[in-house]
């Protein structure tokens, strides 16, 4: 077990640690982002990070990053695709941008 692993395990203990380790490791790449990006995981620096986006539009936003069609962004969401794009469509406004290409770009300077 590497350094950060054995710090994690001190810190929740030998079974949350496992629980946790077991509950990862049965996420697929997508949901395992989004886990990461949820609020709960996030602490400082989303303001800065963020702009004006919300936590649930800066996550659309990332998936626009990696190239995520309004479809994929809905299934890894586990929104629909409409929802998708509705959200898709806010960040395009808030940012006043006109394209997905224009979201990654913003991201990537965030990241």
């Amino acid at each position: 077990m590497g350094e950060a692993a054995n710090a994690v395990q001190l810190k929740l203990g030998r079974q949350r640690y496992e629980e946790a380790w077991a509950a990862g490791g049965g996420l697929s790449l997508d949901q395992a982002m989004i886990e990461a990006l949820s609020p709960e995981a996030q602490r400082t620096g989303d303001v800065q990070r963020h702009g004006p986006l919300t936590a649930r539009e800066w996550q659309v936003a990332l998936l626009i990053t990696d190239g995520f069609t309004n479809r994929r962004i809905g299934d890894a969401l586990v929104i629909t695709e409409g929802t998708a794009a509705l959200h898709v469509r806010h960040v395009l406004n808030k940012l006043g941008f006109d394209t997905r290409a224009q979201i990654a770009a913003w991201v990537t300077t965030r990241r």
